[in-house]
């Protein structure tokens, strides 16, 4: 767990040692796919692969877990411009469009290779899919050295999101064998949401207290009505 961040860190510096624009891409995204295929050529025993298997079910979730996520987003930024909190969305999208978005996918790629394709079945081994969600998800809020800036109030937030976000998507990933099409997808739905909605305001704790909170209400929602099949190892 120690070597993504590490990874993180070197990527983040050669990137900038090269001067790579990071609006296009941030190559310290490809650094828990990485971690996670370097542990897996060491330890025989650690099973690491990429599901790219494709067929209707796949398809089906692949399409929700695009939708889902910057449908809740645009849920939560109309809900609290009607309850009067200041916020704008970001009004100019054309420097989104063409190889940032491309950068973005494979950023979301190279995550979740390692969290979704490796960490949470390799979790789920050992213990129940609720609980392999909750550490999954602990790591990945954890990871995002970035935002400790913003403080822990902030962080406090974004944490409760991701760990929501974790619980979210595992339900998704039910019986699809860990495709990397869905939690992909569902990782690039995040990342638009919060670059449309909320990357004006994406550093005050306020907004990732809200954000953090209706994330938790859905996934103690999820929970509730699909608990049974995340208390079951596949």
């Amino acid at each position: 767990m120690v070597l993504a961040p590490l990874l993180t860190i070197a990527i983040g510096g050669a990137q900038e040692a090269l001067e790579i624009n990071f609006d296009l891409i941030a190559l310290p995204q490809l650094a828990p796919g990485l971690a996670f295929l370097i542990l897996a050529m060491f330890f025989r025993d650690l099973k690491f692969k990429l599901n790219l298997d494709a067929d209707s079910r796949t398809a089906l979730q692949s399409l929700k877990a695009l939708v889902l996520p910057f449908a809740l987003f645009t849920l939560i930024f109309w809900g609290m411009k009607l309850f009067g909190v200041k916020i704008s969305a970001n009004s100019d999208l054309s420097p989104l469009l063409g190889y940032p978005l491309v950068g973005m996918l494979i950023g979301a790629v190279g995550e979740e290779a390692g969290w979704r394709s490796f960490l949470q079945p390799l979790l789920e081994n050992k213990i129940k899919p609720l609980y392999a969600s909750l550490i999954t998800g602990i790591l990945w809020g954890a990871w995002h050295i970035g935002n400790y800036q913003n403080g822990w109030i902030f962080m406090a937030g974004f944490i409760v999101m991701i760990i929501s976000a974790s619980i979210i998507l595992a339900m998704m990933l039910r019986r699809t064998g860990f495709s990397i099409y869905v939690s992909s997808l569902f990782h690039l739905s995040i990342n638009l949401g919060f670059y449309i909605w909320f990357k004006n305001t994406l550093d005050e704790p306020k907004t990732m207290l809200i954000v953090g909170a209706t994330w938790a209400v859905l996934a103690i929602i999820v929970v509730i009505v699909t608990g049974t099949s995340l208390e079951k190892n596949r």
